[in-house]
């Protein structure tokens, strides 16, 4: 609880920038706790009254702005996720030729499609693999085939684990081995999610997967990504909605000849890179300036920048100002 002349708002502040000092002070296993006398001992920065308050405004008017342009490029980033995946949409479902003849796919979702199209089933395309239900024994020590779950299905590829299934435990399990070329897609409530295998692996009950055949795997698993809206139609709901095999295998295919798929990938490839280098200078932005925010609150509550004269109108400091500046005010302990 504040004493008296002290500001709530400033101490807000302080304690944000004094978290991790606290946390390396804490204790416990399932969480941290801080003991009272602990609590106690911990030293702050303590100015006068009137400019807690000061700093507080301050650090109010300049976080606003900052958390602003966060704000910014956050959209940012959204607004690139969905063209990257309109583009991808359109690239498996209307091909590269713009001039090209269309038809209707026959399916509502899917709309039209080239002429020169076929529409499958995915089963027709590939074989369709179902894990085992039994779970096997697992380990970390790399021993093994890769034990794959919605976790490692952050990529367009799967090239490793973070798990493993020894031959002996899938064994006992039953475990059945998925080969690599295999693409793998969620079949329980975050549909869409679809990577291509680049290794052998035992898949969890959350995954189902193609065996593609005469389909392209990296063309098979964009057509994968682009279908939620057919997985929400045909699950079913328990706890969470829950696609089967048979819900897998009927999914609608647009299957252009085989060279045509190759330049799709390769178009959706480059762009997917393209677009993914832009998502990146946009997150790095957003840690630039979550850090900035950081040492702009760190230098103010401990008096490394001299705010006693500011007002809402006056320019806020370089970054490189405020990490070289000295103390300027008094403060007592």
């Amino acid at each position: 609880m504040p004493r008296h002349e002290t500001s709530s708002h400033f101490f807000a502040y302080f304690l944000q920038v004094a978290n991790p000092e606290l946390n390396n002070r804490g204790r416990g296993s399932t969480f941290l706790e801080i003991s009272g006398d602990e609590l106690s001992r911990f030293e702050v920065c303590y100015p006068s009254y009137t400019e807690q308050r000061t700093i507080a405004a301050f650090l109010d008017h300049e976080t606003a702005r900052i958390d602003q342009l966060i704000a910014k490029q956050q959209r940012l980033i959204e607004l690139l996720k969905e063209k990257r995946q309109v583009l991808i949409s359109h690239a498996v479902t209307k091909g590269l030729n713009p001039n090209a003849p269309m038809k209707g796919s026959g399916v509502e979702w899917l709309g039209e499609v080239p002429e020169h199209w076929k529409v499958t089933r995915a089963k027709l395309a590939s074989e369709i693999f179902v894990p085992q239900r039994n779970k096997p024994e697992l380990n970390e020590s790399g021993e093994g085939f890769h034990w794959t779950t919605m976790e490692d299905m952050k990529g367009d590829v799967i090239n490793t684990t973070k798990r493993y299934v020894s031959q002996v435990a899938a064994e006992i399990a039953g475990s059945k081995i998925l080969k690599k070329g295999a693409v793998v897609a969620s079949c329980v409530g975050n549909f869409g999610v679809a990577s291509v295998l680049n290794i052998d692996a035992v898949i969890n009950q959350q995954l189902q997967a193609y065996i593609p055949n005469t389909i392209s795997g990296p063309y098979l698993r964009d057509v994968i990504t682009c279908s939620k809206v057919y997985f929400e139609l045909v699950g079913t709901a328990a706890t969470l909605v829950y696609v089967n095999q048979e819900g897998f295998g009927n999914l609608p295919v647009p299957l252009p000849p085989e060279d045509e798929q190759r330049e799709i990938e390769c178009h959706v490839k480059q762009a997917k890179t393209k677009f993914d280098l832009a998502m990146e200078k946009a997150q790095s932005q957003v840690r630039l300036l979550q850090e900035r925010r950081i040492a702009l609150i760190s230098a103010a509550v401990t008096g490394k920048i001299d705010v006693r004269n500011w007002t809402p109108d006056s320019q806020p400091p370089e970054q490189d100002e405020l990490m070289a500046a000295e103390p300027t005010a008094e403060y007592r302990v």
